[in-house]
């Protein structure tokens, strides 16, 4: 019996991780697409892959 309700709280107790997990995970992520859209609307152009590359700037010495 007591390996029954040990077992049932590692149940609970993962159970109660994974819900914990989702909502941090879904926080961040809410957090993170809003802050892009953000910068996207409100602030300079951010960086973007399928963008063309800026060209060298010329490092030599005068």
């Amino acid at each position: 019996m007591l390996n029954g309700l040990v077992s049932a709280l590692f149940v609970v107790a993962g159970g109660a991780c994974a819900m914990a997990g989702y909502a941090i995970g879904s926080w961040h992520q809410r957090r993170a697409m809003e802050s892009d859209l953000a910068g996207e609307l409100f602030g300079e152009r951010g960086f973007d892959l399928l963008d063309e590359p800026l060209k060298r700037r010329d490092q030599r010495f005068n």
